[in-house]
């Protein structure tokens, strides 16, 4: 398993609630969480498999959220 972490703009429940809606489909995503009070807003996803960090952040990003990867 591994951990990926993001950059968003995901400041609020609402928001959280879309993206929640989109994460449960997609049976690689075993864990996520987002920290709306940090400033970077992060969002830390624990997947099957790292190659699918292109597939979570195009998932972010088709619910219309800024999502970038980071160290």
């Amino acid at each position: 398993m591994e951990l990926l972490i993001f950059k968003t703009n995901i400041e609020s429940e609402r928001k959280i609630r879309k993206l929640e809606r989109k994460f449960s489909s997609f049976s690689n995503i075993k864990s996520w969480t987002i920290d709306v009070d940090d400033i970077d807003r992060v969002l830390k996803v624990r997947v099957e498999r790292a190659s699918n960090q292109f597939e979570v952040k195009s998932l972010v990003n088709n619910c219309g959220f800024i999502c970038e990867e980071l160290d």
